[in-house]
């Protein structure tokens, strides 16, 4: 009896030492700051617009509209440096890639320069003729990687390839981000993590308990 007694205060402090843990753990979820910079946008870009959309820095997101032709950079004003876009190379031409939500940008294979997102009716490997998406970029302003993403919504008006920029947004250092991404997932604390650990104790030794009797 004394036994059976002794399980059920025990069961009682893990269950509050878990009730506070996890108290602890989302207060510290509604705390924590957010790593990711969202920018709502809503412009019409079209042939002969020339837009730049600031990052850090000194670091800008280039739209380059000549004629028909739409093209993307990421460019550097403090030291000159460019950074890349996700794109693929074919039959000499640099295309940016046109990516679904979720997709982890850091995976992306990047080139630097201007990528083509369409260009007239439409080179055969352009992903943007007609067709709205994500772009997605990198940029170093001194102090390591940073990932973001732009969404694009087509107009259909091929040769003239006129688009909304519709949002961006970017992480911080080295942080990884995914397309469409505007909030941060914050770590737990050390403390949720014990808290975590109690229930997963507390859920075990109940089920002993069920077990011996």
């Amino acid at each position: 009896m004394k036994e059976q007694t002794d399980s059920k205060l025990d069961m009682k402090r893990w269950a509050a030492y878990s009730a506070a843990g996890m108290a602890a753990l989302t207060a510290s979820a509604d705390t924590a700051e957010a790593e990711i910079t969202h920018i709502v946008v809503g412009a019409t870009w079209t042939s002969g617009d020339d837009f730049y959309y600031a990052l850090e820095n000194g670091a800008s997101l280039n739209m380059f509209h000549p004629g028909g032709r739409a093209r993307a950079g990421v460019y550097n004003a403090t030291n000159g440096t460019l950074g890349s876009i996700a794109g693929f190379a074919q039959n000499g031409f640099n295309y940016a890639s046109n990516l679904g939500s979720g997709v982890n940008i850091s995976t992306q294979a990047f080139l630097g320069g201007f990528l083509d997102l369409a260009s007239g009716s439409g080179y055969a490997g352009s992903q943007f003729s007609d067709t709205s998406g994500f772009l997605v970029f990198t940029f170093d302003t001194g102090g390591g990687s940073q990932f973001g993403w732009m969404r694009l919504t087509a107009a259909g008006d091929a040769p003239v390839n006129t688009y909304t920029i519709e949002e961006y947004a970017w992480g911080d250092v080295d942080e990884a981000v995914s397309v469409g991404q505007t909030v941060s997932v914050p770590e737990p604390s050390s403390l949720g993590l014990l808290a975590l650990g109690a229930v997963g104790v507390l859920a075990t030794r109940r089920k002993k308990l069920a077990v011996a009797s």
